[in-house]
């Protein structure tokens, strides 16, 4: 008689959460960018900008399925770039 298989482990529908971040630092002209990222299990977009000429940065921390698909939208009112502001997804 042939031995029996081991049991099909059972597979969670949830999906460890893992710590994200995005950091955004100013360039020329902070009032002319703005950004939004949505990622697939995040419940609201984080969205950021534009900002003031004494902007001194932006932080936030958000959790995020791993393999999350996420879009990234980055905007510059004035058209010609962001001029040496950064965003930065950790």
């Amino acid at each position: 008689a042939a031995a029996a298989s081991p049991p099909t482990p059972l597979m969670s529908s949830a999906a460890p959460a893992a710590f994200s971040g995005v950091i955004v630092e100013s360039g020329r002209y902070p009032e002319e960018v703005s950004w939004a990222l949505e990622c697939d299990g995040v419940e609201a977009p984080l969205t950021g900008g534009p900002y003031s000429d004494d902007f001194p940065g932006y932080s936030h921390a958000f959790t995020a399925t791993p393999g999350s698909r996420c879009v990234l939208t980055m905007r510059d009112s004035y058209g010609d770039g962001w001029d040496g502001a950064t965003w930065t997804g950790l």
